[in-house]
This record gives structure tokens, C-alpha cells and sequence, in this order.
């Protein structure tokens, strides 16, 4: 059973939170050790006789190294060592053991296997020296020449080779059906639109850099501080890719300085580093730098086409929705992008298609909200297109489109407020006083405008494990191998646990980021909270019968012969629920404390741990999904083409609320990463070099303080026992959703003109899309 690993310097909140109930505003209980600098990221743990490797990556983007001179490199102070695909440490060699959990159909890149180069930036040597900087000099030394092969990195000029995915990867649903006959009756109806849609390229760029510190002990033992979404994804790589038992591998990420998506999947500096361990027979840390942060995983670029129809009153007649991505050549890296317009207005003829181009790139990786935030976006700013096209009001047909079941399949949702969003967000927002007509709205030299747009998202739920021990001086050490990545999760597992059991907050230790913790799956696609948590909920429940068993035999017990329906547990006992009753006699409440339940039965601590298995067999039968409402005001200057998002309301039905305050935190942020997406965020490939040349915070633009206004997040009642047994879904994604193409629709609204590509820079909006 798992106790309290004290290397992982698990945060506690602060002396005197007290109890607490879910649905609270807790302030984060890792606040504190994150702005004191107490907190450890992955290039923070030290050893004795540390050595740094630094990468050396291509300048190609396809071909293969014809020769790589080490000499000098390896002549120069403090070096110990180049590895390169000449001299690697043994690998294996099936593309099956380098396959993470997540890894989409095709074979995956394999670091230093051969000479053959796939993408610019691929890794193709690792320098290894006593300090970091000498490892840098020493990089600049290699001599490595290339033959290179054409590449094709250009999608729109590609898009001809669109295929279907050639594989599926595991739970992917590729789009449906056609229902009924969505082109006969696109081009019957009276009122038609088709639109197409570009979305660029971008790169998550969370603050941390990606790192890996490989800490290697005398036996050989490998102890692995990752910047990882998934310790046990990290541990199941290394462990398969180099053959070692997993006893001889822990992997940790205790503190996760973001990641969005992109610590799914094993990034490279973490073979690279195992690799120069095992070489050298010493500890190594790589740090990728922020150059470097722009050759692997990114959102992919998309081309969509849009068809909408409706009758003159409204009523949706056709949907028609296709895409193409971008992949790489030796994987299919597929996003559900096309299937929301299948869900999310009632429509009795939908066509839905997506198709992959293989480039010469690094396969994508999922970024927050992955095929929603392009899919959404595009279905979105149609939907505004047709209800100008209608004289409708934007609101007012969705209203009338509104689906209580799936229009694609015709499954109920487990639970659905989106009316309540609907009515919530415009209510606050001041929906009702948006005049129809384009540019009738100014403030001083700025046209105003405003926009809304729907979204939604998958309520995701799969298997985790947890366990939980309660010791004799009343602390409560809660264990799950989960992560958390910035979204809350410390605090909202701590909640649930402390809720149960009725301790004050500070009494509860939750702990995660080990990958020999109880089993939990790779934090991502807001599915922690309803998964971790609900393995949280029931491994305490698994105590709190324990404890009313140890009542039962207290002597002259008032418990004797109770059921847990007859008991709480509060304030650090464990009490008989009142009763009604006409005189207060008859009412009192007899209560233990749960330490002295332990001393009573001579006990130092009470164990229990949890498997947590989703009902599939009853989820199955719904749509499980979270839904929101999106409100924006922006003003555009017209002469220097500037957008300002001056005011966003964000309405969302997420289920229960663990935490209120992380909760609107995760979707103000969404918010904010919608808003940078809309107007600033792409990254620029110069084709005839298939390399992304903005790849540094001075170009790659992202918002900042001053492009952030008012934004309000409410979130609408809802409890879905479906989708989890403590009735949360989830608010990661859900924020970014629908945030483009609500400023995109609110740019029209002011100006007139509709923008269709991301990001909306000034150029467009003063000259149009390209």
C-alpha cells in the first residue's frame, strides 16, 4: 500500500483552511511552494556529478546524414561524449516498443536510430559535457553533412493528396454517416452559405521548457524527474524502448510548469537523456531550448469547408462539414474535428468528412481542445454567416436549432444545460441591447462589435486506481499517479477526500506525480477531475465504512447496528445524521472522533485502495458532453486594422464543481489562449526550408496583460452521475472552445468583413483573408 513518499514534497494547504465542501472557492494548495520557488521542476533536482547534454538538430527537413565529424566537439574542455546513431546505446528496435499510450497508428520517431532525417529540427546528435555550457560550445562544433531530398511541408499546395486516415487510433471516432442527404438538400434550400476556413499552425509553448533529469544510482536504478503529463506513460516508454525492468525505472513530475497537450506523448530530450545515463554510466539532465520547443508536437494546420442550409424561418435543412489536416509521413495523427457539427444543432441531413495530407514534419500533438478549437471555430462563424444571411439574430438560431438529442445519432445527453448557458451568458453579457446591422456600434474612433459562438466538448471518463491511508493523528494520505499540470489537481483530490471523511483540509495529503502510484491515466482532455476524482470518492468511501465497522464495536456503541445512511462525517468525527423528531431530545447527535476510533481498535493506520471502472455499458447509451455559451465585445480600429477583445462572458455546464476558484481560473485561461489563437498565435514555415521561422516569444505573438480585458466566467448548475459518481465533468478544454470564432463574428458585427483564417492579424482585417 502506498504511504507518504517524501521525495515528492507533496503540498498541504495552510494551517487553518479548515473543512471544506466541493463547490468551494479553495485557493490552490500549491500556491504557495509555486511563488516561493519550492516547488521542483524537472531541470531543478540536482545529484552529485551531474553532466548536461545538449541537442544538436537538423537543418534539413528530409534526407538522411551523410557524415558526422565528433572530433573537435569531443576535443573540447569538459565534453564526455557525442552520441549520435553511431555509436547510441542498444535500442529496440519494433516500432511497438516505442508506441507511448497515446501514440496515434503508424510508426513513431525513433531519436538517434538511424541517419535518415524526417523533419528540420530532428534531433541528430547529443552533446554531453560537465556543465551546460560547455556542452552548448561543444555542440557548435560538430561538422555533420546531409544529403538532402525534396520535402513537401505546404499543405494548402498538397491538399490534392488528402487521403482518409490510413489507421485509427484508439478512441478516435471518425465521423459518422451521412444521415439523410445533405447535398440534395443544401442545394434545394432557400438559403444557403459555404465557407472555407485556413487555421495556421501553432505550438504550445507552456512556460517550462521541456526537460528530463535523469538521476542514475549505484545499483544502476534510474530515478527520472520528466516534464511529463504521465508519469507512467514516460516509465512504460523508457522501460520498453531500452529494455529495462520497471523496477528499474521511476519516472517523476510532481510539478508540471504547463504543458497543454504537449507532455501527452514522450518528447525526445527524455530518450536522449536515459540514453547519455546508460553511456555514461552517471546522472545527465537535458534541457530542450525554446527554439527547440518549435521541432516537435504542434497544432495542425487545418483547411475546412463549411455548407449550411436553412428554410426562410430558420430551421436547419443541410450540414455539410469536411477538413483536411495535416500529419506526418510516418504517422496518422487524426483529431475529431468534423464530428461536433454532428452535434450540436438539430438537423435531419449532416455529411461529414476528414482527410489527412502526410507532410514532411513532426507528427502533431494534441493541443488543448484538439479538434474542437479548429472544428467548433469553423462551424461557429458559419452559423453567424447564415443568420445574416436569415436577417435572424446569431442567439435566436441556435435557439431554434437547439438538439435535446444527437442529431447524428440520436442519442440523449447524459445531461445538457446549454439553454441555461444560452440564457445565463446573454443575460449577463447584455445580448438583448446588440443592435442586428454591422457597424452600429462606435466608441470614439473604434467600431464596436458583438459576437457569440457555442462550444462544447467531450466529458470524458476512464480507469484509475487510488489508495488511502489514515493515520493515527488523524492525516489522511491519498494516492493516485495523476498529474497536475497547473489545472488544480492537488487541490480538488484534496477537497474530495477531505469532503468524505470530514477533515479539515490541511489534514489531507494527496499525492501524485510518481509512477509507482496506484494506476492513473495520462492527465489530458479534462477527463482528471471525473476519473482521479471519482477514484478518490471511492476509496474513501471504502474507509469511511471501515471506520462506522470499528463504531459498531465501541462498547455500548450508539452506532451499533447504523448503516452509512445513518452516519456523516464532520469535522474530523464521525456523527449520527439528525433525525427529525418533535422535541430536541430526541434529536441529539452523538459523535466520535476518527482518531479515537483508531486508538480504540489499536490501530496506527487503516489502508484501503480502489479500482475505479467507468460504466461503460451505461455510458454508452449517451451523448456525454460539456457545453458553453460564449459572449464577446471587441473594438477595431479600422485605419491601423487593431482588434481589442474589450469584454467576454463565458457561460458553462461542466457538471459539479470541484473547486470554483481553479475552475474559472482553467476557463479564464481558456479565454485568454482563445483570444491569443483569434488575433495573434501562428507559427510561420518558410516552405523552402520546411522550418518554422518564428520560433521565439519576440515572433511568435501571444497575448499578453495588455490584450486581456474583462472576462467573466459563470458556471450554470448541472450534476451528471453518468459521466462520474461524484457528477463533475470537466473545464479544461472548454474554455479555449468557441473563443475565436465568437471575436471573429463580434469582428464582423463591427466592421462588416468576415475573416475566416487564424490568427485575425491587422493586415486581414484591413484587407480581408488572403
Amino acid at each position: 500500500m502506498t504511504d507518504l513518499i517524501p521525495e515528492l514534497k507533496s503540498p498541504v494547504a495552510e494551517a487553518g483552511t479548515g473543512c471544506v465542501r466541493t463547490g468551494m472557492a479553495v485557493e490552490r494548495i500549491d500556491g504557495r511552494a509555486k511563488v516561493t520557488g519550492a516547488a521542483q521542476y524537472a531541470a531543478e533536482h540536482e545529484a552529485p556529478d551531474l553532466a548536461h547534454g545538449v541537442v544538436v538538430g537538423s537543418s534539413i527537413a528530409c534526407g538522411r546524414i551523410a557524415s558526422l565529424d565528433a572530433r573537435a566537439a569531443l576535443a573540447a574542455p569538459g565534453v564526455l561524449g557525442v552520441i549520435s546513431h553511431l555509436n547510441r546505446p542498444r535500442l529496440r528496435s519494433f516500432d511497438l516498443f516505442y508506441k507511448d499510450m497515446t501514440a496515434p497508428a503508424g510508426s513513431p520517431f525513433r531519436p538517434l536510430y538511424d541517419d535518415q532525417v524526417h523533419s528540420s529540427g530532428q534531433p541528430v546528435a547529443l552533446v554531453v559535457a560537465e556543465t551546460f555550457e560547455q556542452a552548448r560550445y561543444a555542440a557548435g562544433l560538430l561538422d555533420i553533412v546531409y544529403e538532402q531530398k525534396e520535402h513537401q511541408t505546404d499543405l494548402r499546395r498538397h491538399q490534392e493528396r488528402a487521403r482518409e486516415p490510413s489507421h485509427l487510433k484508439a478512441g478516435y471516432v471518425p465521423p459518422p454517416d451521412e444521415k439523410g442527404h445533405a447535398l440534395q438538400a443544401w442545394e434545394a434550400a432557400p438559403v444557403r452559405i459555404d465557407s472555407t476556413f485556413h487555421s495556421g499552425v501553432e505550438h504550445h509553448n507552456p512556460m517550462e521548457l521541456f526537460a528530463s533529469t535523469v538521476v542514475r544510482s549505484a545499483d544502476g536504478h534510474l530515478t527520472i524527474y520528466d516534464k511529463t503529463q504521465s508519469s507512467q506513460n514516460s516509465r512504460w516508454y523508457v522501460s520498453h524502448v531500452f529494455g529495462l525492468g520497471k523496477d528499474k525505472v521511476t519516472v517523476r513530475n510532481a510539478y508540471v510548469g504547463g504543458a497543454f497537450g504537449s507532455g501527452l506523448r514522450p518528447q525526445y530530450q527524455l530518450p536522449l537523456a536515459v540514453m547519455a545515463a546508460l553511456q555514461l554510466k552517471r546522472s545527465v539532465r537535458v534541457t530542450l531550448t525554446r527554439q527547440q520547443m518549435f521541432t516537435f508536437g504542434h497544432r495542425p494546420e487545418t483547411l475546412q469547408r463549411v455548407r449550411l442550409a436553412a428554410r426562410a424561418d430558420g430551421t436547419l435543412q443541410s450540414i455539410i462539414h469536411e477538413a483536411v489536416a495535416e500529419t506526418s509521413r510516418s504517422e496518422d495523427y487524426v483529431e475529431v474535428v468534423v464530428n461536433w457539427s454532428g452535434q450540436l444543432y438539430a438537423c435531419d441531413n449532416i455529411k461529414l468528412a476528414y482527410k489527412l495530407v502526410p507532410l514532411d514534419q513532426f507528427t502533431p500533438l494534441d493541443m488543448r481542445a484538439p479538434g474542437a478549437a479548429h472544428g467548433v471555430h469553423a462551424l461557429e462563424i458559419a452559423m453567424d454567416e447564415l443568420s445574416y444571411a436569415l436577417g435572424m439574430d446569431p442567439l435566436a438560431l441556435r435557439l431554434k436549432n437547439y438538439a435535446d438529442l444527437t442529431p447524428a445519432d440520436g442519442k440523449p445527453y447524459s445531461s445538457k444545460q446549454l439553454r441555461e448557458c444560452y440564457q445565463q451568458g446573454a443575460q449577463l453579457f447584455g445580448w438583448a441591447r446588440r443592435p442586428q446591422a454591422p457597424r452600429a456600434m462606435r466608441a470614439g474612433r473604434e467600431l464596436v462589435g458583438w459576437g457569440m459562438a457555442t462550444g462544447m466538448w467531450d466529458a470524458l471518463q476512464l480507469f484509475a486506481r487510488a489508495s488511502a491511508v489514515l493515520h493515527a493523528d488523524g492525516r489522511l494520505v491519498v494516492s493516485s499517479a495523476a498529474t497536475d499540470i497547473g489545472t488544480g489537481t492537488y487541490t480538488a483530490m484534496a477537497m474530495i477526500a477531505a469532503e468524505a471523511l470530514g477533515l479539515p483540509l490541511e489534514r489531507v495529503i494527496f499525492q501524485l506525480g510518481d509512477s509507482t502510484l496506484p494506476v492513473a491515466p495520462i492527465e489530458g482532455g479534462s477527463s482528471h477531475v471525473a476519473t482521479v476524482g471519482s477514484a478518490v470518492a471511492g476509496v474513501c468511501e471504502k474507509l469511511q465504512k471501515q471506520l462506522l465497522k470499528l463504531a459498531h464495536r465501541l462498547p455500548d456503541s450508539p452506532f451499533a447496528g447504523k448503516r452509512m445512511a445513518d452516519v456523516e462525517f464532520v469535522e474530523g468525527c464521525l456523527r449520527l445524521r439528525a433525525q427529525p423528531a418533535a422535541s430536541v431530545q430526541t434529536s441529539v447527535q452523538t459523535s466520535v472522533p476518527l482518531t479515537a476510533l483508531l486508538a480504540a481498535s489499536g490501530m496506527q493506520r487503516m489502508e484501503e485502495k480502489y479500482l475505479m471502472l467507468p460504466q461503460m455499458l451505461k455510458q454508452r447509451k449517451y451523448t456525454r458532453a460539456v457545453h458553453s455559451a460564449v459572449f464577446c465585445e471587441v473594438r477595431v480600429d479600422e485605419e491601423l486594422g487593431t482588434v481589442r477583445v474589450t469584454r467576454v462572458v463565458s457561460a458553462v455546464a461542466a457538471g459539479r464543481i470541484i473547486n470554483a476558484r481553479t475552475a474559472a481560473s482553467q476557463v479564464s485561461g481558456g479565454v485568454v489562449w482563445g483570444i491569443s489563437q483569434a488575433l495573434h498565435e501562428e507559427s510561420s514555415m518558410d516552405h523552402r526550408y520546411g522550418r518554422f521561422m518564428n520560433h521565439n516569444f519576440a515572433e511568435y505573438h501571444v497575448a499578453v496583460n495588455a490584450d486581456i480585458h474583462d472576462i467573466q466566467v459563470v458556471f450554470v448548475e448541472e450534476d451528471d452521475r453518468i459521466v462520474s459518481r461524484i457528477g463533475a465533468k470537466g473545464v479544461g478544454e472548454i474554455g479555449i472552445v468557441g473563443v475565436a470564432a465568437a471575436v471573429s463574428n463580434a469582428i464582423f458585427h463591427a466592421t462588416g468583413r468576415r475573416l475566416r483564417t487564424t490568427p485575425m492579424t491587422p493586415d486581414k482585417v484591413l484587407l480581408g483573408d488572403s
